[in-house]
């Protein structure tokens, strides 16, 4: 209670200064409490956001939902309160593929918002999965290294369909050094609910990029060392590029251009250069690691 922990509080920080520290902003112990926006209601073990912000974001949200004519600069701050807010429940924050897939299209340019930006989620309450994996390994003595190769197909009731190759080189370099490069493909399927336009509402409807249709490459390097028996220094980093299936072409996207001249220097007209197509699952990903392994 509020009270207990009052009282430990007290102590502790008599402990500190007896010990010489000097003690400052001590806060007292509440079963509630406002902070950033957010309400913490210890008596019915609540976490949820202010009433203001709330309704801050409501507003934007209903604002949206009009499908007004905006860049993607003034999305991106709105998203920023609406993901604030959702870090309360952080898996709401897979539904903004879409929108942020209009800001990096159009961030200094006024365009209608996407049909798929408003989408509503509507999805299954449960969902089975299944997976089937194959791994192979070997060692090759005169090399010193050893290939692990893994596969697993996966599959659902939502009619995704999954499958991922996994490659990985382990090579030693003297004693203390180990090089290991990885290269990962995986390709997927979408679900039967799955789309960026629906015509008319749906029992369960969906625009979430992990839904849809795509594929990725990664590719990477670590480097190991040992610093002793049982511990180890390891460096990496991995690049991703991921694509989606499902392309789009964005309402307000300028007509293809094309050419006063066509080949040879005729007056025919060329045939000009294709519109862009955006997918929200289109993704680049680097990332550097560092870890200090202990084996006791």
């Amino acid at each position: 209670c509020a009270q207990s922990a009052n009282e430990a509080r007290e102590k502790v920080a008599a402990h500190c200064r007896d010990l010489g520290f000097i003690v400052h902003e001590e806060e007292k112990a509440e079963r509630w409490a406002q902070s950033l926006g957010f309400l913490i209601d210890g008596a019915r073990g609540e976490f949820r956001a202010t009433p203001e912000r709330s309704w801050r974001v409501a507003q934007a949200l209903r604002f949206l939902a009009k499908r007004p004519v905006v860049t993607g600069k003034q999305l991106e701050r709105m998203l920023g309160h609406v993901t604030f807010l959702f870090l309360a429940k952080r898996e709401l924050l897979a539904v903004f593929g879409a929108a942020y897939a209009f800001v990096k299209r159009n961030y200094d340019r006024r365009t209608k918002l996407w049909r798929s930006v408003t989408t509503p989620e509507s999805r299954p309450d449960a969902r089975s999965r299944y997976a089937v994996v194959f791994k192979y390994g070997h060692f090759f003595s005169e090399a010193d290294g050893a290939l692990k190769i893994g596969y697993r197909y996966y599959w659902d009731d939502w009619s995704i369909g999954a499958n991922t190759l996994d490659i990985l080189y382990d090579q030693r370099a003297g004693t203390k050094w180990v090089v290991s490069p990885l290269l990962r493909l995986y390709t997927q399927s979408h679900a039967s609910f799955f789309s960026n336009l629906f015509a008319a509402p749906q029992t369960y409807m969906s625009s979430d990029y992990r839904l849809s249709p795509f594929d990725s490459i990664l590719g990477g390097l670590t480097v190991s060392y040992n610093i002793r028996r049982d511990l180890v220094l390891s460096v990496g980093a991995t690049y991703q590029d991921q694509r989606g299936r499902d392309r789009v072409l964005p309402s307000a996207a300028p007509p293809p251009l094309r050419s006063p001249l066509g080949e040879g220097g005729d007056d025919d007209e060329g045939e000009g250069a294709s519109p862009t197509t955006v997918s929200a699952a289109d993704m680049t990903v680097f990332t550097a690691t560092v870890g200090l392994s202990w084996r006791y």
